[in-house]
């Protein structure tokens, strides 16, 4: 946690800044418990991988897209 929040506030202002290829994006699911106050890991990111790679698939907008892929050896 103290990795991205240091990440974010580094890179929060940035403006137009593109991905280019081999350039990676870290991210994590997770379920938040707010009531428990407790962090859980979601079970759900192969859905939602499925569903940004289906939006990417249907974007007229760009020129090239994004392929969301799992962790090697996730």
């Amino acid at each position: 946690v103290r990795q991205f929040i240091s990440t974010y506030n580094r890179v929060k202002d940035l403006r137009g800044d593109e991905l280019l290829w081999g350039d990676e994006i870290e991210y994590g699911v997770f379920a938040l418990d707010h009531a428990g106050h407790k962090i859980r890991l979601s079970l759900r990111a192969k859905d939602i991988m499925d569903e940004l790679n289906q939006k990417e698939k249907m974007s007229t907008q760009m020129v090239e897209g994004c392929n969301w892929v799992p962790e090697y050896g996730s």
